[in-house]
């Protein structure tokens, strides 16, 4: 048994008690964040996209539902 698992693209360290993204998945979720920003107008699928990233998120940090409901 390790220290520290990728499941499903989260990086698992139950010695820290942590849970991250990988690199690459890091990466990819910053650059859509950031194109978006950019955009003075999007379509729906890169949204619905980037919705889709920020849910995934929330249902590690419960905290954040509160703001992700209000988008």
């Amino acid at each position: 048994m390790s220290e520290i698992q990728t499941v499903l693209g989260w990086v698992i360290n139950t010695r820290s008690l942590t849970i991250g993204l990988t690199d690459k998945k890091f990466m990819e979720w910053s650059n859509d964040i950031k194109q978006t920003l950019l955009c003075s107008n999007i379509h729906t699928q890169p949204l619905e996209t980037l919705e889709g990233h920020l849910n995934h998120v929330v249902n590690i940090m419960q905290a954040m539902r509160h703001f992700l409901n209000h988008l």
